[in-house]
């Protein structure tokens, strides 16, 4: 998917240089026409969970987009591209493309339309730099996006919720867990008043899991994540979808020394991302660390060990050397290696 995404933008840089013959008006509204059905499209396909194909579709509309415009349509193409690409974990290569869709969006006639899609570039620029583990750069865009979004009348409370949601991320994985909390607060209140889609109100249990696991609140953690399933379960998403909500309540349940039902659940998240198109290699990373740590725990050393190892190279392939993760696992790692050497010199002693 990165090389796909490398491919768009060297496509894209391509087309701005050449000066091509102008097809007639009818031309370019069928062109246009087909370029957002294309996008409905890979909008489906990504909700279904299917990002290589999701992929797909929205690099053949942004070629349409790139050559017929206008600037809305150009601006979502990249936008629906760049997120399929986020979730996909190619991080650089989107953010290259949103950052591109910033300057096209802030360079064209302010407009109200072009405002909402800029707020929306902005969410998704800013949760792209919150995974990579630049916080204070997603702090930035995360805020610039609600501000844009608090002027509108009515506010789109969808990236409303959206950005608020990311924020609520980063200030978790900081240690800031009381803004976090107030962030997803102001999620849930929102969900009181207007309702909200189940899988909204999963991904929001889901959240509050992970932030219980945070403080060390694990039977709280257990609850949310068990209401995130039925959520997940009852508004019949993705295997990937659901295998994230597994992996949390697993965690929880590990925490409360529960390692069987954390293992059986462990292996059916796996099954899951590694079953997804393209294989949510993040979300493996993520499930085997933590069956890594049930099994060094149990005194497995050697299945831990190769669970560490395995999750360290996929996350450092992905996120590079210096993400905060990465320093997690190793830690983990160099725990258990020193375990190791400890025992053995109890056993020769």
């Amino acid at each position: 998917m990165i090389a796909l995404l490398r491919q768009i933008l060297q496509q894209n840089s391509t087309i701005c240089r050449t000066t091509a013959i102008r097809p007639s008006d009818a031309t370019i509204r069928v062109l246009r026409w087909w370029a957002r059905r294309l996008l409905a499209i890979a909008h489906h396909c990504h909700v279904r969970g299917d990002l290589d194909e999701a992929s797909h579709h929205a690099s053949r509309a942004l070629r349409i987009a790139t050559r017929t415009g206008p600037v809305e349509l150009r601006a979502a193409a990249s936008l629906i591209a760049a997120e399929i690409g986020t979730d996909g974990a190619a991080f650089a290569a989107s953010r290259a493309l949103l950052e591109e869709t910033v300057r096209l969006l802030e360079t064209a006639p302010s407009t109200a339309r072009e405002t909402r899609l800029l707020a929306r570039v902005f969410t998704c620029l800013g949760d792209n730099h919150r995974r990579a583990g630049h916080y204070p750069e997603a702090t930035i865009f995360l805020d610039r996006a609600l501000h844009l979004l608090e002027r509108e009348d009515p506010p789109d409370r969808v990236q409303t919720v959206r950005a608020l949601t990311a924020l609520g991320i980063a200030a978790k994985e900081q240690g800031a867990y009381a803004e976090a909390a107030r962030r997803y607060a102001t999620i849930a209140d929102l969900y009181e008043r207007d309702g909200a889609p189940l899988t909204a109100r999963a991904t929001l249990h889901h959240n509050l899991a992970g932030l219980a696991y945070a403080r060390q609140q694990y039977s709280w953690a257990e609850a949310h994540a068990r209401q995130a399933v039925s959520l997940r379960r009852q508004a019949k998403a993705s295997p990937a979808a659901l295998a994230a909500d597994l992996a949390v309540l697993a965690a929880s349940l590990a925490a409360q020394d529960r390692n069987d039902e954390a293992r059986d659940l462990l292996g059916r998240a796996l099954g899951c991302s590694r079953a997804a198109r393209p294989p949510r290699y993040d979300d493996i990373a993520v499930q085997l660390h933590l069956l890594a740590t049930i099994d060094h725990e149990s005194g497995r050393m050697d299945r831990a060990e190769r669970g560490y190892r395995e999750a360290l190279s996929i996350k450092e392939r992905i996120l590079g050397p210096d993400h905060p993760e990465i320093a997690i696992i190793s830690d983990n790692l160099g725990a258990l290696l020193h375990d190791r050497r400890r025992i053995a010199r109890t056993k020769s002693s």
